[in-house]
């Protein structure tokens, strides 16, 4: 069949050594980042019940340090999207049942719509 992989990105995140710990790794000062994320969205607590979240995760190749790829989530809300979303989303890619494009576009949009069209394609719903 036809590879539905592109830019060599599906091989890297589908490979099985693939670890997102030495990309967050090389992040340069995050603590200063997520501040600035949490100013420009207007978050003035923003502490360790806020997470600096990647609006498109690394797992799926999202900018890890771009300012413009991270939002302040609040951490209760950060869990779900990591259970529902995060963790689901290279599975799907992997399996060649979603694109890179799609997952990436599903993520960013909204990522609460984004988790009910996964469970569908996970046949929970």
């Amino acid at each position: 069949g036809k590879s539905h992989k592109s830019d060599g990105i599906e091989r890297n995140i589908c490979a099985d050594d693939f670890r997102t710990g030495p990309i967050r790794a090389g992040i340069k000062n995050f603590p200063k980042l997520k501040k600035q994320a949490c100013s420009e969205y207007g978050v003035a607590k923003c502490d360790a019940s806020v997470e600096g979240d990647h609006l498109i995760s690394i797992e799926i190749g999202g900018c890890p340090d771009c300012l413009t790829n991270l939002w302040p989530q609040p951490m209760d809300e950060a869990r779900i999207k990591d259970h529902q979303v995060e963790d689901v989303l290279p599975k799907l890619i992997c399996a060649g049942k979603m694109t890179l494009g799609a997952a990436q576009k599903c993520m960013a949009t909204d990522w609460v719509a984004c988790a009910d069209r996964l469970k569908v394609l996970e046949g929970q719903k």
